[in-house]
Parts: structure tokens; C-alpha cells; sequence
């Protein structure tokens, strides 16, 4: 039952990646968005993602009713979120910006797709989150998990 909630989680990540890609792309190339451009909108994000995880935390606890193994796997979760929700928003910013420039690659953005790094982002966590960090994150938290199995 764990394990579902591990796929559930890497599904929300995907899903809240995809979201988010749309998110920005239209707010960069809103009439509107000079206006706007100094609300950051991270803090929302976290909170929003902190929430998903509690609640898969919460549900984890009720399972295997020990606190130490729902932090344990509190931290896998954080672990192996960015490698799929940075990859899915990377991967479709880049699809987006091939739809709207189909003859005009100088205005693709993320070309490594998946793999890809923001430059411009002011996200705080953005300059530590690389592709390589992303990607050792998410094996540790993927061999936490089958760690798990065996605590």
C-alpha cells in the first residue's frame, strides 16, 4: 500500500510539473505580465505540495503506524519530487514553445527537454536543483524505498 502512494505521488509531481509549465508560459507572455512580475509565486506552490505531502505522510503513518519510517519516507517523497516535476515542466515548456514557433527553433526554450535547466527562474532552490542533483536525489529516494522494505 505504501508503493501506491509512492506512484501517487510521483503522478502528482508529473501532473503539478505539466500544470506548471502552462502556468508560466502564459504568465511570461501575458500583456499583463510586467504588472505582475514581482509576485513570486513559489511560496504558494510549496505550501500546495507541503499539503500533498502531509496528507500522503498522514496516510503512510496510518499504515505502518511508526513515526520514524513516515519521516523516513517523508524524505524519500521530498527526495523524488523535483526529478519528475522539473523534468514534466522542462519537458513540456519545450513542447509548448515548439507549438508556437514550429519554424523558428532560436525560440524554443529547455531543448535537453526532461533534462533541461532553468536560467531565469527565481525560484530559490532553482541554481541547486541541475539535472544531475534532481536525478541522484531521486535514485537515493527510490533506493530509500526499497530500503524500506526491508526495515
Amino acid at each position: 500500500m505504501v508503493y501506491s502512494l509512492l506512484i501517487i505521488w510521483i503522478l502528482y509531481a508529473i501532473i503539478e510539473g505539466k500544470r506548471e509549465a502552462i502556468f508560466w508560459h502564459h504568465r511570461i507572455r501575458s500583456s499583463d505580465y510586467e504588472i505582475f512580475k514581482s509576485k513570486d509565486r513559489h511560496m504558494l506552490f510549496t505550501i500546495q505540495r507541503g499539503l500533498v505531502l502531509l496528507l500522503i505522510s498522514i496516510t503512510i503513518f496510518y499504515i505502518c503506524e511508526s513515526i520514524w519510517l513516515t519521516l523516513y519516507l517523508f524524505i524519500m517523497n521530498a527526495l523524488i519530487f523535483s526529478f519528475f516535476h522539473n523534468g514534466m515542466m522542462y519537458r513540456e515548456r519545450n513542447q509548448m514553445t515548439k507549438i508556437t514557433h514550429p519554424n523558428n527553433s532560436d525560440k524554443w526554450v529547455y531543448r535537453y527537454g526532461w533534462l533541461d535547466q532553468s536560467t531565469t527562474s527565481t525560484a530559490k532552490l532553482t541554481k541547486i536543483m541541475t539535472p544531475a542533483n534532481r536525478t541522484i536525489q531521486m535514485i537515493m529516494g527510490v533506493v530509500g524505498y526499497i530500503t524500506y522494505h526491508f526495515l
